[in-house]
């Protein structure tokens, strides 16, 4: 993945934090750990990823062609915890999730099992 990529799945996981239209301290922590964890980003790409908690950020069109289905699946998987993280996922939350899950190429069954998965863990 290049970091034209890398950056897109950020931008997807701080669409997600903004998508009630407020950051609570949970979600700028572990967006912060993610932008942290993505390997191979420089200096000035992971300041313009933090950047996008502290101003809103949109999901923009388009699809993430040629990655995995597991690559597709932990984006997911990483937006649906985000979106619960202030305990409760708001209707703004629950309709970029259905965008996404249709850019990701994600049918229901997988996206039904993935949030299950994540709400056990919650």
């Amino acid at each position: 993945m290049d970091d034209d990529a890398r950056l897109e799945v950020i931008k997807i996981w701080a669409a997600m934090v903004w998508a009630d239209g407020k950051v609570v301290p949970a979600e700028r922590a572990s967006l912060g750990r993610l932008v942290s964890s993505v390997p191979a980003l420089d200096a000035r790409t992971r300041a313009r990823a933090l950047d996008w908690l502290d101003h809103p950020v949109e999901l923009a069109p388009g699809t993430l062609e040629g990655l995995s289905i597991d690559a597709r699946t932990e984006i997911y998987r990483a937006a649906v915890a985000l979106a619960g993280l202030d305990g409760e996922v708001h209707a703004a939350e629950r309709r970029l999730l259905l965008r996404l899950a249709e850019r990701l190429e994600l049918g229901a069954d997988t996206t039904s099992r993935i949030e299950a998965g994540v709400s056990r863990r919650a």
